[in-house]
């Protein structure tokens, strides 16, 4: 029984072992923060849950740089590209407004919570729609030539999910949908996710989202004039073109491209690279400071503090080229939805929403195996946050030794249990 006792502990430990080594991966396909705390990662799970922490506690919880885009990209459509869906997602009719901001959450929530919500028309939206648990890069051999990465593909199945919501006029299903798309979009405004350079791994990348995040965490009635990018606003209203569209690939391409390879101004994602970690660091408030990265001091920061910081001219290049990405991100998604609303959208009365070609069925049926495999590990799931596809492999991995470790444990089979562990011995 001694022995029994000895293997049950360290089959315990040998799982404890991979959930840390799960927990301290940092997958690169997180680009931009989702929430203001943890690593970034968001588990609104509802539209309920994200309006309540919305009205009621400034967005503290589940807010975080992707939802700033996405109101960002929302005021911007109000401003230039009036269309009847967009000022219903404006004004919040239907609660879509809240929708679409919890889609915008939704592909970097992993298999780390279950969004699985009824909309009003009787249809059901997942956090499996959209490639959510894939890579969201994109790779450039050179500035003209085509990028490779999947995120193009997801971009042009989301955008076909939301032609389809709208021809079945349910606009919360629709407006859900734009905001995983616009998600998408703002990953390739973020440089991690279009540079050519593996090493160093994607720690540092984890960090320069976190420190943009200190920037980017106010929920849009509460922006003043003197936040550190409050000129990303200004810019906008300046230099996005009246009822400006894009197809969404395009709107992908064109963001990535100009991230990836930079202006005669702004620099490229090598330079912002080595920039922000090893060699140089800006973070830190006075320029090309080793001192660690204090996130609280970030917090503070305005326009004056960056006008301080400015006074070095290749820190203003940076920070310059970070407000930038924001723009970029806000500029092409705005462009987008504005493309797909003018084409789709119909109206939000629920009378379409079965279709006459099967389209409903052919959405759900591919999703249905993945919707139950994640349903079956949501007890183990909600105990751990695995942070990816990583540390879910991992997390499999020795749910599968221990139960092994159990069997044989109950059989008293000590010979196996030995040979089982002797790696571990």
């Amino acid at each position: 029984m001694k022995k029994i006792k000895y293997f049950y502990m360290v089959s315990f430990l040998l799982f404890l072992a991979i959930m840390s080594c799960a927990e301290n991966y940092y997958p690169e396909v997180a680009a931009w923060r989702n929430q203001r705390k943890g690593r970034g990662y968001s588990y609104a799970q509802s539209w309920w849950n994200y309006k309540e922490d919305y009205l009621l506690n400034n967005g503290l919880k589940h807010y975080g740089t992707h939802d700033w885009i996405a109101e960002s990209a929302l005021q911007i459509l109000y401003e230039k590209c009036y269309n009847q869906f967009i000022e219903a997602l404006y004004i919040n009719t239907n609660d879509l407004k809240w929708w679409y901001l919890l889609g915008t959450e939704v592909p970097d929530s992993r298999l780390s919570y279950q969004v699985y919500l009824l909309t009003r028309c009787q249809n059901w939206v997942t956090n499996v729609i959209g490639g959510v648990y894939s890579d969201h890069r994109l790779r450039f051999e050179t500035f003209d030539s085509e990028p490779t990465g999947a995120l193009l593909s997801y971009v042009d199945n989301v955008a076909g999910l939301v032609g389809e919501s709208f021809s079945w006029r349910d606009c919360q299903r629709a407006a859900y949908l734009l905001g995983v798309m616009c998600h998408l979009i703002a990953d390739a405004s973020y440089y991690p996710h279009v540079k050519n350079i593996q090493e160093d791994g994607a720690l540092h990348d984890i960090r320069y989202a976190s420190c943009v995040q200190m920037l980017t965490n106010t929920i849009y009635p509460l922006r003043t004039t003197t936040d550190f990018f409050s000129d990303i606003g200004v810019d906008l209203s300046v230099g996005f073109p009246l009822d400006h569209k894009e197809l969404p690939s395009l709107a992908v391409r064109e963001a990535a491209r100009i991230t990836r390879w930079g202006t005669s101004y702004y620099l490229d994602a090598a330079d912002m690279h080595y920039l922000f970690y090893p060699k140089t660091e800006y973070w830190p408030l006075l320029p090309g400071s080793t001192v660690d990265i204090d996130y609280e001091k970030i917090n503070t920061w305005t326009m004056v503090t960056r006008a301080q910081i400015n006074l070095d001219t290749t820190a203003k290049r940076y920070f310059d080229t970070v407000g930038h990405s924001l723009y970029l991100a806000i500029y092409h998604a705005a462009a987008a939805m504005n493309y797909l609303i003018d084409i789709y959208y119909i109206d939000c009365d629920c009378t379409g929403q079965q279709g006459e070609d099967g389209q409903m069925e052919r959405e759900i049926e591919p999703m249905g195996e993945r919707i139950d495999e994640a349903a079956s590990l949501k007890t183990e799931l909600e105990l751990f946050d695995f942070m990816g596809a990583f540390g879910v492999v991992m997390t499999l991995a020795a749910i599968s030794i221990v139960k092994k470790l159990n069997e044989l444990a109950k059989l008293h089979d000590i010979k196996s249990l030995e040979k089982l562990l002797s790696p571990i011995n």
